[in-house]
């Protein structure tokens, strides 16, 4: 990747396990097309309130002649830790795009 990875946190604290989790799936994403030009994933809680708090990931992707742009987000309660999940989901469908963009190009 020519540009360092950035993730950035919005309307949370930063975290180190979701940091470490974000970059552990990003490797995951990288394997699949070394012409990865750029990348930001922005980890956001639309709100404060524990009761009514949303976990949004945003995954920006650039890579040459486009931009690979994946969004998930997921209502968060405090009994359960669904950021997990709302993580993955994000980073599958990243894989899913790049892997499709590789083929493209192969093709």
């Amino acid at each position: 990747m020519q540009e360092p990875l950035q993730i950035s946190f919005h309307n949370m604290d930063s975290s180190e396990v979701l940091e470490r989790r974000v970059r552990e799936h990003w490797a995951k994403v990288e394997r699949h097309y070394d012409g990865i030009i750029s990348a930001r994933i922005v980890l956001e809680a639309a709100h404060k309130q524990p009761h009514k708090s949303t976990l949004g990931v945003s995954i920006s992707i650039g890579v040459p002649g486009r931009d690979i742009a994946v969004k998930r987000e997921q209502r968060l309660h405090e009994s359960d830790d669904r950021a997990t999940w709302v993580i993955n989901e994000a980073f599958h469908a990243a894989e899913r795009q790049v892997e499709d963009y590789a083929q493209k190009l192969r093709r």
